[in-house]
């Protein structure tokens, strides 16, 4: 609407050129305006004058008419600025996280593999799940994983008071094949809370068969590209930590022999 009545008012003389008909019914020569601050400086102006121009069949002016209908009705702007927010559709992993722009959030577990709705904003991202808000964490802007204990299985809260660095420290007292199969265990997973449960359990073992036999079978189990618990479990359990280490069988290309009677040799392509 402002468009219209400044084009009708002020840019349709500029455009052809012409003389500008004033609000006042007067006459106007054409302005040229280099900045684009002075044009609005002049439209505010040309404004201000058609509000207070009185209308042709009704009282009063558009300036009295927006004060006496409008103004009243107005309310006071909300005490916090706009914030601009994106919705997506997620589906929340086995892990109860759901990845919103490349972080991983946590969600209440029993929420696993079901969709959820996710409200992002640049501090703050608020998951729903049935219209009901069912996590809220501070936005981060980093790849990695945000969980929150409330969140976890019991299971896993019971392992809250380990850390990578406590296994990995306990893994290398016991030897250095352990502590380099527990630190694949850790890599394997998205986040390290994952590989506790597992971790332990290849460590507690070291109370049955010695520290010696579970270095041996943690050699055994990485040799055959075993890493998981039962592996070095079944190990152990048959004994074959106690057999000498199977060297790997590494595949070799050695060159060809150009030397056969069936290989004609480069002298037949000239």
């Amino acid at each position: 609407m402002l468009a219209n009545i400044v084009e009708k008012w002020c840019l349709r003389g500029w455009y052809k050129n012409q003389k500008i008909p004033d609000l006042c019914g007067g006459a106007e020569q054409l302005q040229m305006f280099f900045t684009l601050a002075e044009l609005n400086l002049r439209i505010r102006e040309l404004l201000i004058e058609l509000n207070l121009k009185p209308f042709k069949q009704l009282p009063g002016t558009r300036r009295s008419a927006f004060e006496q209908l409008d103004e009243p009705a107005l309310k006071p702007l909300p005490k916090q600025s706009f914030v601009f927010a994106e919705f997506i559709k997620a589906r929340v992993n086995v892990d109860y996280h759901i990845i919103c722009k490349g972080h991983a959030y946590s969600v209440p577990h029993q929420l696993a593999r079901q969709e959820v709705e996710v409200q992002a904003t640049e501090h703050c991202v608020t998951i729903y799940a049935n219209g009901k808000v069912v996590a809220s964490h501070a936005r981060k802007h980093t790849r990695g994983f945000t969980t929150l204990a409330v969140h976890m299985p019991e299971r896993h809260r019971h392992h809250q008071d380990w850390t990578p660095e406590r296994l990995l420290n306990w893994a290398n007292d016991i030897g250095q094949e352990v502590y380099c199969f527990i630190q694949s265990l850790l890599d394997s997973k998205e986040h390290p809370e994952q590989a506790y449960r597992a971790s332990l359990g290849l460590l507690n073992l070291q109370r049955e068969y010695g520290t010696e036999r579970l270095n041996n079978a943690c050699a055994h189990a990485r040799n055959i590209g075993g890493y998981r618990l039962k592996n070095v479990r079944s190990i152990l359990q048959s004994g074959k930590d106690l057999m000498p280490l199977e060297p790997q069988l590494k595949q070799t290309t050695g060159p060809l022999h150009d030397d056969h009677e069936n290989i004609r040799g480069a002298i037949c392509y000239q």
